[in-house]
């Protein structure tokens, strides 16, 4: 079942689709682009090897995949089509309000997602593309050990980079709320942060990471463990990747 309303609908249907066709793609830009979007395969995934136009692939999407994958695809395909109607000098008045009315109503609808620091790392990458893609299917409880590594691997290259040790001195590693402490007296010693809010909220930071080890260790899929609830995954999820975009900022404002 469709996750639009009929307008709606009807609206992305004379938007996006003509007699099988969508936009100006070939099968060959279609499936990339869904697959760079969503990281679905629309000729080789399950339920999607069937001999079907592009519209009908599309369709398929819009039929049975979960909200957060039909949001995401449909969010970029609104901007893809923008761009298209622009090029194509046929972004009239009509076109604009309907373009309009659809992301009003994606915005309206649009399900949980979260922000990450964008690394330049292929395996913090890789990582984050788990994360995301586990968040748009509806199974954030799936991202917990995921999330877990990234920060991890993030917050020992932001100590290493400082020259902040990672071990004691008989080579046992540091948890990750006690390099979370550390890193946050270098930002205090170094004046990278300076309001007391700021060093406040990061050093709660620290007793935060501190129940996410245990969230890892005891509640999520890294072990043969009972697993946290969908809601409270989320807000896991979303408490950690603010902390990490906040530290991020920080990072990057030390490189300029």
């Amino acid at each position: 079942m469709s996750v639009f309303d009929s307008k709606t609908r009807k609206l992305l249907e004379g938007l996006l689709i003509q007699s099988g066709y969508v936009l100006d793609f070939t099968n060959s830009t279609f499936s990339d682009f869904i697959k760079e979007s969503v990281g679905i395969d629309i000729y080789n995934d399950k339920n999607y090897t069937e001999d079907e136009s592009k519209g009908k692939k599309l369709r398929r999407i819009w039929n049975t995949e979960p909200e957060g994958i039909v949001f995401k695809l449909t969010q970029d395909l609104i901007d893809y089509a923008e761009d298209y109607y622009l090029e194509e000098k046929k972004l009239d008045e009509i076109k604009k309000s309907q373009i309009a009315k659809v992301r009003e109503y994606l915005k309206s609808r649009q399900g949980s997602d979260i922000n990450l620091p964008d690394i330049n790392n292929d395996d913090l990458k890789m990582l984050q593309a788990d994360i995301k893609q586990n968040i748009l299917r509806g199974t954030p409880q799936l991202a917990l050990d995921r999330l877990h590594t990234f920060t991890m691997k993030y917050i020992r290259a932001c100590c290493t980079k400082h020259n902040i040790d990672l071990s004691d001195k008989n080579n046992n590693n540091f948890p990750l709320h006690s390099l979370l402490g550390m890193l946050i007296k270098y930002y205090k010693t170094d004046g990278k942060v300076t309001s007391d809010f700021s060093i406040t909220a990061l050093r709660m930071g620290i007793s935060i990471f501190e129940k996410f080890n245990t969230i890892r260790n005891d509640q999520s899929f890294a072990h043969d463990n009972t697993i946290l609830n969908k809601n409270e995954s989320e807000f896991v999820l979303k408490t950690i990747s603010n902390l990490l975009v906040f530290i991020n900022k920080v990072e990057e404002e030390i490189l300029q």
